[in-house]
């Protein structure tokens, strides 16, 4: 027997066995992440109680935030809803979407400002307030707070002078997408000094 047919009936032999040992340590390995996934998801309390604690601690400070945005704007207990993640409140008899937030004072905003717009980029808030501008709404302007660029259309110092503007602005523009909003909103703050 030739030296070549010894080698070619070895290989047939190893390569029939190497696929079978191959196949058998494949199934074995899987059936093992298996084995190990399914008894590493089990639900147990303490998992149960870390999620529970987690959305309570949420609960609580969206419950804290609210309250301390009702005392800013001067709102007796309760008037202040959240819907969605967004806030609704009722102001001068009307509904309105409000939020707080803080300004530059290079921004040079009255406590309440009236915004028909939010945008990630300044350079799109700086096009429409110009255009605004453009069209008649002089008090309009970009201002930043913590990363998100506001078009507002003015500001004032009485909750009621934001109002009428908003009023105003809406029947003008009934058709408006307010772009990143949920509606017109009022945003109390103004710039601090």
């Amino acid at each position: 027997m030739s030296l070549s047919h010894q080698n070619t009936k070895r290989c047939s032999f190893h390569s029939r066995m190497g696929w079978r040992l191959h196949l058998c340590f494949v199934v074995a390995a899987g059936a093992l992440l298996c084995g190990g996934a399914l008894t590493s998801c089990k639900p147990t309390e303490k998992n149960y109680r870390s999620a529970y604690d987690v959305a309570r601690q949420k609960r609580e400070r969206e419950d804290a935030r609210r309250q301390e945005l009702q005392k800013d704007m001067g709102l007796d207990e309760g008037v202040l809803q959240e819907v969605d993640g967004v806030r609704r409140a009722s102001i001068g008899g009307a509904e309105v979407w409000a939020t707080n937030a803080s300004f530059s004072p290079a921004d040079s905003l009255a406590t309440y400002s009236v915004s028909v717009a939010t945008f990630k980029m300044s350079s799109n808030a700086q096009a429409m307030a110009a255009d605004l501008r453009a069209e008649g709404w002089r008090g309009s302007r970009a201002a930043i707070h913590d990363s998100h660029h506001y078009v507002i259309i003015g500001s004032d110092a009485d909750s009621e002078a934001a109002l009428t503007l908003m009023r105003s602005f809406e029947e003008k523009h009934k058709e408006w997408q307010y772009v990143g909003q949920p509606g017109i909103m009022l945003i109390i703050g103004g710039s601090r000094y």
